[in-house]
């Protein structure tokens, strides 16, 4: 059904791509000999759902983006000769979902946000040095299913709501020094799977009406 779609010609053609086998990391004849990477293949098809089969060169290009492998911290050259970071290729995918290959430049911006890093309570200088954070940058991915790289205004105004930090039962200023209780950012995104972020007032309205008190907040 795809080969007549598509043509026969252009499906064989994307398939016989080096950068679509394992094990490729930028090398074409790295690869000659191994087989389809059946998961990047996947990531790709949700990326170009609706759009067609992408070019080669853009293909190529996304792949070899520094801010894709693994341990990347906003610096090309610390990792190199590190492999890609397919969780991470997972959530740009969810993200990108029908909406094709995102460009580098908004790609890697949305990477160096200190928002996105350990431990970030609103204060961008005291995280500089941390890792991101993987478990939110999936818990982003679900809320932006679908609706491309979110903006920074909105992940850090999402992210410094009170209502979603430890202990947090309808007092703000109760919490004000209490890190984000990452069990409830969790389940908020699964709610809001492809909806985006929620607003303020929902998210307080949600937890006052008692699911605090039967768990929901991490307890």
């Amino acid at each position: 059904m795809w080969q007549r779609l598509t043509g026969k010609g252009k499906s064989e053609a994307f398939l016989k791509l080096d950068c679509l086998k394992k094990g490729r990391q930028g090398i074409g004849k790295a690869a000659k000999g191994q087989v389809l990477n059946r998961a990047l293949v996947t990531r790709i098809s949700s990326m170009f759902n609706g759009k067609g089969l992408p070019g080669k060169t853009k293909l190529e290009a996304f792949l070899k983006l520094d801010c894709l492998k693994e341990g990347w911290q906003g610096i090309d050259e610390a990792v190199k000769d590190k492999p890609l970071d397919w969780a991470l290729v997972t959530h740009i995918s969810s993200m990108c979902h029908g909406k094709g290959l995102p460009e580098k430049t908004t790609l890697e911006a949305f990477l160096k946000l200190d928002c996105l890093k350990e431990g970030w309570q609103g204060i961008d200088g005291s995280v500089k040095d941390k890792p991101i954070d993987r478990g939110l940058v999936t818990s982003i991915s679900s809320f932006c299913n679908g609706r491309g790289l979110p903006e920074k205004a909105k992940v850090e105004a999402f992210l410094k709501l009170d209502c979603l930090k430890e202990g947090w039962l309808g007092d703000d200023r109760a919490v004000q020094d209490q890190p984000l209780n990452r069990a409830l950012i969790t389940s908020i995104s699964s709610m809001c799977n492809g909806k985006g972020f929620p607003e303020k007032g929902e998210n307080g309205s949600l937890f006052e009406a008692g699911l605090p008190e039967r768990g929901m907040a991490g307890r």
